[in-house]
């Protein structure tokens, strides 16, 4: 028995990596090629279209979203005395790490403060990888004028501000009726907050949830964005740790999208 002990636990991993590569391979069939929006461009006028800007309107493997962990990290290490995976705790507790800091009134958080501290130092690293971007230029640019398009992120709009001009598309999407829609806009709540998507619907002069579509890259911001009755854009098709979002998010995700370049593939309507 001890003899065949091993070759039985080889056949079983085998056979386990045998379902998981089977289910990634059909994971393709579920991206953006699998469903279509088949609203008519008459259904979705006056629809808004709410777009997340980091790893969604750009995406470079993380490397951005890490620096800035780190800052949140040193901040909270340096600034406030916590330990240093306090701020991890946090942000797997409230959605974000400056919420739980101030949802705790933690001793010496300063909202603004925060919101400086942990964006500034990483303009120059933003600069290098975020690139203008002549495809997404190209896509925004046929984008229906009957679409309510709004940025919506759970960062400051000082730090998306800058996302958007090295992207070249801050004026594609920004102006005076359409502000972005930060975390001051929907009252420091953060995605993960059902509240936050009823400040935004407001915000954009929509009343009816059905009516309103959101891309991010977040599975959690989606699965939220489905409960409160938004229709979903998964941007992105793996998860960090290589899951393929298919799989996990079949029944939050109306549509999934390797990159925001397909965004027009799945919603041609929104686009002349």
């Amino acid at each position: 028995m001890p003899n065949n002990a091993a070759p039985a636990a080889a056949l079983v991993f085998v056979a386990t990596v045998v379902v998981f590569l089977m289910r990634r391979y059909a994971s393709g069939e579920k991206s953006s090629k699998r469903r279509i929006c088949t609203l008519s461009r008459e259904e979705v006028a006056g629809h808004a279209l709410f777009l997340d800007c980091d790893d969604t309107l750009y995406f470079n493997d993380w490397v951005l979203a890490r620096e800035l962990t780190g800052c949140i990290d040193k901040y909270c290490v340096e600034e406030l005395g916590l330990s240093p995976d306090r701020a991890f705790e946090l942000y797997k507790m409230y959605g974000t790490c400056f919420r739980g800091l101030q949802i705790e009134k933690v001793k010496g958080f300063e909202t603004e403060d925060f919101l400086a501290k942990v964006h500034d130092p990483i303009v120059p690293s933003l600069q290098r990888l975020i690139q203008p971007d002549g495809k997404l230029q190209e896509m925004l640019k046929r984008l229906r004028a009957d679409v309510r398009a709004r940025v919506f992120t759970a960062s400051c709009s000082e730090h998306a501000t800058r996302c958007l001009k090295a992207l070249g598309i801050y004026g594609m999407l920004i102006d005076a009726e359409r502000p972005i829609i930060d975390v001051r806009k929907v009252d420091f709540y953060t995605k993960h907050d059902n509240e936050a998507y009823g400040i935004a619907m407001k915000l954009a002069g929509v009343t009816d949830p059905s009516q309103c579509w959101i891309v991010d890259d977040s599975w959690t911001n989606i699965r939220i964005a489905k409960k409160n009755g938004w229709n979903t854009v998964l941007c992105g098709s793996m998860a960090r740790d290589g899951r393929p979002a298919a799989v996990e998010m079949a029944d939050h995700a109306d549509y999934i999208i390797d990159s925001i370049h397909d965004l027009g593939r799945v919603l041609p309507q929104f686009f002349d």
